[in-house]
């Protein structure tokens, strides 16, 4: 166990020491604090998340970038395709030459973001000049001019641009000497580029394009303020009540009719016998269970699931199909393909790992434990539900509860040893969603576009959400999840682990209010999302009285087993 930590430690710092020096020459602090804008109040310094960025300036290597202090980005989306609000920001690059700006500008035109006349300004010391040039034209341009100028936009923002509106593009090139812009720099030429986005960027759907979970924010985006701390930790408050009253609620409806449907069900469904089953002789009879040396009746084995051990693997590749819906995108092409292969090994990692590291635990509490990894095929409706929840919520990255898996045991736990390990697991996936995101956030702002590296940027994106995303599912007091074994343990102590589980979700998946005034988007949605589970909880649980109430249910002895008298992770 030792020696797989350390590797895994030395893996880390080994991709931590490659990726940090090309991280410094992309965004150069030093070279942006004689900007005009750093030195202003009411401005900010930031990372643009790569879905804000023009797909043309992506891999263009800006030095730095500002917005307006008080502006947080709505990135809501209206039913018209457009942003709730415009959002804007300003990139600079610093010791930008002449050939570097012409560089910029084919990008442009290679994209087809740009049609080779967008050029409208060019001064040098003739003067300035109205024109209609491009890249090329840039290019052949003797003498070369001191101060260059465009200002377009497109509205398709796909090539080819097909309508003229929608996004603005405002680029001032200076010598730094003869001719300054915006920047303040002096004595350095530079590139000053304005944007303002009135709407999303299309995606392409190829092999080395980005899908929905590249759109993850890094942890430079989410560092919270201290009023955002405040608000973090009063929602997680208020949400494990809101979660944990309910759940019980609802919980106690299923113990009440939990045998009554499995009867239901078996009496429409088992095969009826041809021949009258042959009485079991006395002698046959199985023995009563011995004693437990507590004076108890010991608990008789669960039963393995009868299913053979490699449906997990076609299980782990639907759970990654379904939640491949989340990106709007997704279909019969390229991305799609790598996207679901993204997840399928996303899930891998996070189930097969959880179970290494919980087992060994479980072995080492009980030995009689016997632990066994089992897919879960009613948590491929879990997953189905939360796409669905991602897609009418507008939530980007979609939200993915990989609730795949789970570990089984041979003979019941006790308790206190069944909520120790599930502490130890959620704490396993709560570290190993934090490493996969400081991973992601290192290396995701890269200008580097190929295959390979859009694929694992996409896969630590991957690990980050499946970890902080299932937790505030996997707690929750109800049914056989893990929640549920911890609530009937100790109430506190599972009031801790979901606050924890909650706070981590609302830092990286949500965007958390800046000041006590305020209330985004996503956060407005995940709150209404959880007072409706609430109110519909209460209200079945009510329902399910009053009918209780009409017509009790015959005593659990003679119901049969009950759901907490099975022990399933």
């Amino acid at each position: 166990m030792k020696r797989w930590v350390s590797a895994v430690l030395l893996a880390v710092v080994a991709v931590a020491g490659l990726i940090s020096a090309p991280l410094a020459a992309h965004a150069d602090e030093a070279d942006c604090a004689d900007v005009r804008y750093a030195q202003s109040t009411g401005y900010e310094m930031f990372q643009v998340p790569t879905r804000l960025l023009p797909p043309p300036m992506r891999n263009s290597g800006y030095d730095c970038a500002v917005r307006l202090a008080d502006e947080e980005f709505d990135e809501s989306v209206l039913p018209d395709g457009r942003y709730a609000e415009s959002i804007r920001f300003v990139l600079v690059y610093v010791d930008m030459t002449y050939d570097e700006l012409v560089e910029f500008y084919r990008a442009w035109e290679r994209s087809g973001f740009a049609d080779g006349d967008e050029i409208n300004i060019v001064s040098d010391d003739t003067g300035s000049h109205s024109v209609g040039y491009g890249a090329e034209d840039l290019a052949a341009l003797d003498p070369r001019p001191g101060y260059v100028n465009a200002r377009f936009s497109n509205g398709s923002n796909t090539p080819p641009p097909s309508v003229v509106g929608h996004n603005i593009y405002e680029f001032a090139w200076a010598d730094g000497i003869d001719f300054d812009n915006s920047t303040g720099l002096s004595g350095r030429p530079s590139l000053f580029a304005n944007v303002i986005l009135t709407e999303p960027f299309l995606k392409g759907t190829d092999f080395d394009d980005p899908s929905s979970l590249g759109d993850l924010p890094t942890i430079g985006d989410k560092i919270p303020t201290p009023t955002q701390w405040g608000v973090i930790g009063a929602g997680s408050l208020m949400l494990m009540l809101v979660v944990g009253w309910p759940s019980t609620l609802l919980n106690s409806v299923v113990g009440s009719r939990y045998q009554s449907v499995v009867n239901w069900v078996t009496t429409r469904f088992r095969r009826k016998k041809t021949d009258a089953a042959p009485a079991v002789p006395a002698a046959a009879a199985p023995a009563p269970d011995a004693p437990a040396p507590d004076g108890e009746a010991a608990p008789a084995p669960i039963k393995r699931s009868g299913l053979p051990g490699w449906l997990m693997w076609p299980g782990f590749a639907l759970a990654a199909l379904a939640g491949a819906f989340v990106d709007p995108d997704f279909g019969f092409n390229p991305m799609s393909v790598r996207l679901i292969i993204t997840l399928f090994l996303s899930f891998l990692l996070f189930n097969l790992l959880a179970w290494w590291v919980v087992r060994r635990v479980a072995i080492r509490l009980q030995p009689d434990s016997d632990p066994y990894l089992r897919f879960r095929w009613g948590s491929l409706i879990l997953v189905i539900v939360a796409v669905l929840v991602a897609r009418l919520l507008s939530l980007e990255p979609g939200v993915i509860f990989g609730l795949v898996a789970g570990i089984a045991y041979a003979t019941t736990l006790k308790a206190a040893k069944s909520a120790v390990i599930t502490i130890i697991g959620s704490a396993l996936g709560l570290v190993l969603a934090v490493v996969a995101w400081i991973g992601y956030s290192l290396m995701s702002p890269l200008p580097i576009d190929n295959f390979a590296w859009v694929f694992l940027v996409e896969f630590l994106a991957g690990v980050t959400i499946k970890g902080v995303s299932t937790l505030p599912l996997s707690l929750l007091p109800l049914g056989n999840l893990e929640g549920a074994k911890l609530f009937s343990w100790r109430k506190v102590v599972w009031a801790i682990s979901y606050m924890v589980g909650l706070a981590a979700f609302m830092i990286v998946m949500l965007t958390v209010p800046k000041s006590w005034g305020e209330v985004p988007g996503d956060f407005l949605r995940w709150l209404v999302l959880f007072g409706v589970y609430a109110l519909v909880s209460i209200l079945i649980w009510a329902v399910n009285a009053y009918l209780l109430k009409k017509r009790p249910l015959p005593p659990e002895a003679e119901q049969g087993d009950q759901p907490d008298a099975i022990t399933i992770d």
